[in-house]
């Protein structure tokens, strides 16, 4: 979720790409399965619905009919919309306190394409030593 965030801070929301739909794939299909196979949801409790690898849609497999409720299926859905928001809001409270942090990683992935955890881990210290060394000499 977080690189569609990246995306609406840096170039606005107008200017999100489809390059985060995999984050957003990925992110559904775990919240799917957490509410659905592994009994993560208090709002749905610890019920296996078995419809994490299906057609969220339709809830069958493969001919077979899946005996949940529609109001069922309408919690389920609704649980992993209210998740992933979570997810998606909690991802741009962080990214939104730490904007400058943000573009300051934006432009050195754009002037070197890549860098390792190693690289990002020195250049956030560094900018945290700045703005603690900022604060002492005020």
């Amino acid at each position: 979720m977080a690189g569609r965030v990246i995306e609406e801070i840096i170039f606005g929301p107008a200017k999100v790409t489809s390059g985060a739909s995999s984050d957003i794939k990925m992110a559904t299909q775990m919240v799917v399965a957490m509410v659905t196979n592994w009994g993560l949801s208090e709002v749905i409790g610890p019920v296996y619905h078995g419809i994490a690898n299906e057609d969220l849609y339709t809830h069958s497999r493969g001919g077979e009919h899946n005996h949940m409720s529609p109001h069922t299926a309408e919690l389920i859905d609704k649980e992993v919309k209210r998740i992933i928001e979570q997810g998606y809001n909690f991802a741009k409270n962080i990214l939104t306190q730490h904007v400058e942090q943000l573009h300051l990683l934006a432009k050195m992935l754009i002037k070197h394409e890549t860098l390792t955890g190693q690289q990002i881990k020195n250049l956030l210290i560094s900018m945290l030593s700045q703005d603690i060394f900022n604060l002492l000499t005020r």
